[in-house]
């Protein structure tokens, strides 16, 4: 294995599928990862999944299909009942259709990438679509819950540090509609200079595309603030998130702060670091801004994604007008 190979497969953990694919396969999924990683910029997270749905796929090939260890021909050979035989497999076990889902797009995009590079022919794989997932609008906050929630997440640490550092994190992705990734990604360097007027932040999102994002005072506020309090070494290369340990802040101890910070405020359990980006989506368009303002701040690639904040802006119209309007409580007494 080349030094190359062990970095893909140290940030993919791809080392269990050398026991599921015959050694061709196994080069050609490693540049695919290798693909991944450098050319489509996926976040560690989405190379993470992949790999693991590509994992399931090998070894439900090798121990429940084939017999044997999978090659490109094998795969080349595979039809569309394959796939769904697969499928059928995955959701005995309960999982959801949005795992499912995930599985075909990962083998999709693997396949495609494949015929793209002339590795295999034309796969069955396009032929096979599982079922639609239910439309699911984004949960975003209440403004009071919102505010709430950032005024008091500093008082679940007893270190002056981590506290600050919570609440600039919270502050962030309200006040600037960062995906958790973009804001744990930010280093020092990153940041608007020293003593300059209110700046902007240059996000690097998905896809490596970069968009400009105006930052609020009190947004710098609680950065400046954390950074003073820091006891560690702040340099341009250094992150601006980090753990006790002076690491660059894990996503996963984000998560468990923000669940107990909803047990502790008894929020809904639709409060989480991601809702507080549809927050800051809904709060503007509340607030009449364009839908293509707020798609350019959020650094969506069609407006489609961001059309889905006016379906949640009219189902709160509604809610408020089947409780307040007098007509509409006539009707729901008479029901």
């Amino acid at each position: 294995m080349t030094n190359k190979t062990r970095n893909i497969v140290e940030i993919a953990d791809l080392s269990a599928i050398e026991w599921m694919a015959e050694p061709t396969l196994i080069r050609i999924v490693y540049e695919w990862i290798d693909y991944l990683a450098h050319e489509k910029r996926a976040p560690k997270h989405t190379q993470l999944a992949y790999s693991r749905d590509l994992s399931i796929f090998l070894k439900w090939l090798k121990e429940d299909n084939l017999g044997y260890k999978a090659g490109l021909k094998d795969l080349e050979n595979l039809r569309t009942l394959h796939y769904r035989a697969f499928l059928a497999s995955r959701s005995a076990k309960g999982l959801e259709r949005s795992t499912l889902a995930r599985n075909i797009s990962t083998l999709r995009s693997f396949t495609k990438w494949c015929e793209r590079n002339k590795i295999i022919q034309k796969s069955a794989i396009h032929s096979v679509h599982p079922q639609k997932l239910p439309k699911r609008l984004p949960r975003p906050l209440t403004t009071q819950d919102a505010l709430k929630a950032i005024a008091s997440v500093d008082e679940l640490s007893e270190d002056p540090f981590i506290g600050a550092r919570d609440k600039a994190l919270l502050s962030l992705l309200y006040g600037a509609g960062l995906r958790i990734s973009e804001a744990l990604n930010l280093n020092i360097g990153d940041l608007p200079p020293k003593g300059a007027p209110s700046g902007t932040l240059i996000i690097h999102g998905k896809g490596n595309k970069t968009r400009t994002v105006p930052l609020l005072v009190m947004v710098e506020e609680s950065i400046k603030k954390m950074l003073d309090l820091s006891p560690f070494r702040c340099f341009d290369e250094d992150p601006v998130f980090r753990g006790a340990r002076g690491g660059r802040l894990n996503p996963s101890v984000v998560q468990r702060r923000v669940r107990e910070l909803r047990l502790w405020l008894q929020l809904p359990d639709s409060v989480t670091p991601h809702a507080l980006r549809h927050s800051f989506a809904t709060h503007l368009l509340d607030g009449e801004a364009d839908l293509r303002s707020i798609q350019e701040l959020l650094g969506h690639s069609s407006l489609k994604a961001t059309q889905r904040y006016t379906e949640v802006n009219a189902s709160q119209l509604r809610s408020t007008i089947l409780t307040t309007h007098p007509r509409a409580k006539t009707s729901l007494k008479k029901s």
